[in-house]
């Protein structure tokens, strides 16, 4: 008898054990798959000066540490006219932000689902509005 008591003691203890695992697993994997809401502001920079200021030919290079201020008039502090020095982009389809870094704003897009998020009366860029 007391050989049958310990060995259910030992499968219940197990048993215990898998079931914590799981579920730890499970709430883990539910954290790590939650969409993020709302856009973000993106550092970008031009690949190919050639090229010139299309999506395809504009990097994401960081997550922007602030997002523009519109009374500040020069949003990128570049001297080239009208430069594009950020971009928003809709984040609603993405895990984590970092996920479209080093890509181009077209690939974001295209493989990510993050397109440009304009803002009210915008086209979703930040431009340096100094004249050279």
């Amino acid at each position: 008898m007391k050989n049958i008591i310990i060995k259910h003691a030992m499968a219940l203890v197990a048993l215990a054990i898998a079931t914590v695992t799981l579920v730890s697993a499970g709430i883990s994997s539910v954290k790590s798959s939650k969409l993020l809401a709302g856009p973000v502001w993106y550092e970008i920079q031009v690949v190919d000066p050639e090229l010139g200021q299309i999506p395809n030919n504009l990097k994401i290079t960081a997550i922007a540490s602030t997002p523009p201020q519109e009374e500040a008039g020069d949003f990128c502090g570049t001297k080239n006219h009208f430069d594009s020095c950020m971009v928003r982009l809709n984040t609603d389809n993405l895990t984590n932000p970092n996920e479209v870094l080093n890509l181009t704003i077209s690939q974001a897009n295209s493989t990510k689902n993050a397109p440009v998020s304009p803002e009210s009366g915008g086209d979703g860029y930040a431009r340096s509005t100094e004249e050279e």
